[in-house]
């Protein structure tokens, strides 16, 4: 993206591996860490409305970022 979205987001994980679900917070805050600025304006409550975990069968991290 050449701008942050300009709504608040909703980001979604995607993850494949042997952790339980509850346990992937962390590294989802790396990734939207790196997302600020560029995918999001920041984390902030005004920016970011809420954050979803769920399991999938692909052989990556899938990240979904939704206006709301």
């Amino acid at each position: 993206r050449k701008h942050p979205f300009e709504k608040p987001v909703v980001v979604s994980f995607a993850w494949n591996d042997s952790l339980d679900l509850d346990n992937h917070s962390a590294m989802g805050k790396m990734i939207l860490d790196a997302l600020k600025g560029r995918v999001i304006h920041d984390d902030s409550r005004r920016w970011l409305k809420g954050i979803e975990h769920y399991w999938h069968d692909g052989e990556y991290i899938r990240v979904e970022v939704r206006e709301v």
